[in-house]
């Protein structure tokens, strides 16, 4: 049995040689707060380290997730802004850096920083939504990383619109469930 730290924002668990990490902020609609940034890096710096052979990035509640948490921005001096962005830039980095693959498993909206969560997991699923329902992405985001672990740029935000599952399908962003699959990757025509 694998030991996890305590965390307040999220939950870790393992089953069979997997990890699944859920964001579990939902009254914030999983905001990316400061705290919240710091239990993701620690959690995916865990799970980097343990025996599990893939990891599901996953979340609660109505929103994948909604991005910045701008409450944590207001009143705040330029040196405090700058410690929030790196906190960001330090998450990301720590998910393509571990040596697991990382799949999000996408339930609803997410938008600006939380687009860019998605955008650095190795696949997307679109889960529960293979019937053509629509989720938000920035439409100057970059790709997903590959499997060469390149680093994906943040994007910026606003410019946000939304997109059909077709659209993402065909960009190979996500995979709709029952799609076959080998080690987890979709299989296209």
């Amino acid at each position: 049995m694998v030991k996890t730290m305590t965390y307040e924002l999220i939950e870790v668990g393992y089953s069979g040689d997997f990890a699944t990490i859920t964001m579990n902020y939902p009254q914030r609609r999983n905001a990316l707060s400061l705290k919240h940034m710091l239990e993701l890096t620690a959690a995916f710096r865990e799970v980097g380290e343990s025996e599990a052979r893939g990891v599901i990035l996953a979340a609660n509640g109505p929103a994948f997730s909604s991005g910045h948490d701008f409450g944590d921005m207001i009143g705040q001096d330029l040196m405090t802004m700058r410690e929030l962005l790196q906190t960001c830039t330090t998450l990301m980095e720590t998910i393509q850096s571990i040596p697991q693959p990382v799949l999000a498993r996408v339930h609803a909206i997410a938008t600006a920083a939380g687009c860019q969560l998605v955008a650095t997991c190795d696949l997307a699923v679109d889960y529960r939504r293979s019937d053509g329902s629509r989720l938000g992405i920035d439409q100057s985001r970059s790709p997903p990383r590959t499997a060469g672990r390149g680093v994906t740029t943040p994007a910026r935000s606003g410019n946000t619109r939304q997109f059909p599952f077709k659209s993402y399908w065909q960009a190979g962003i996500v995979c709709p469930i029952g799609t076959p699959t080998i080690a987890g990757v979709c299989l296209r025509d």
